[in-house]
């Protein structure tokens, strides 16, 4: 945590439904654009179909100044703990996703960045 996103795999499977409608253009238009803006290169991944449901798999990986990471093992009681959004998000998210809502652009990774000052460790929430 407290790294800079430099490189993606996306894998994305949809049923056939979704296959022929206009989802995936859609989608990659907005990973396109959040990749442009953040220098993300997209370096693997797959598209495929899915007997039921849309199934989104994204793996982001990044890179930060030496002995600037910060991780779980250092956390201890007592540790400021600062959450960039909105706790239970996924799981809502995926409601709306299944819905068929689509979601607001994040400005998480800025804010990731900001908060990488020097500390004895974190514990991911989301």
């Amino acid at each position: 945590m407290g790294g800079r996103p430099r490189w993606a795999l996306l894998s994305v499977a949809v049923p056939n439904e979704v296959w022929n409608g206009s989802f995936l253009e859609e989608f990659y238009e907005g990973f396109w654009e959040l990749a442009k803006r953040y220098d993300v290169q997209l370096i693997g991944g797959d598209v495929s179909r899915a007997p039921e449901k849309i199934v989104i798999d994204s793996i982001v990986l990044g890179e930060c100044a030496e002995g600037k990471a910060i991780s779980r093992r250092g956390a201890k009681a007592g540790d400021l703990l600062f959450v960039t959004g909105t706790l239970g998000g996924s799981a809502a998210g995926l409601r709306l996703i299944e819905r068929g809502a689509r979601l607001p652009r994040s400005r998480r990774t800025r804010a990731g960045r900001a908060c990488s000052a020097p500390t004895t460790g974190a514990t991911p929430r989301s």
